[in-house]
């Protein structure tokens, strides 16, 4: 599936990971610990990722493959 040009060529594999993870059982607390722990960027620019900010992946129809 070609990726839709809203994506951000940085913030896409982090949301492919976030995903892959949950569906694997991770806990948002724990995605957002490896995604720190691994330097992951958060959109937000902060250093340390907060469980909220991963959660909005979630939240977001675009990253749930919706693209209307």
């Amino acid at each position: 599936m070609a990726v839709p040009h809203s994506f951000h060529a940085k913030t896409f594999p982090v949301a492919q990971r976030i995903w892959s993870l949950a569906v694997r059982g991770t806990s948002i607390r724990g995605i957002a610990g490896l995604l720190t722990d691994d330097g992951a960027p958060a959109a937000d620019g902060l250093a340390r990722r907060p469980s909220s900010t991963t959660t909005k992946v979630f939240a977001d129809p675009v990253y749930c493959g919706v693209f209307d």
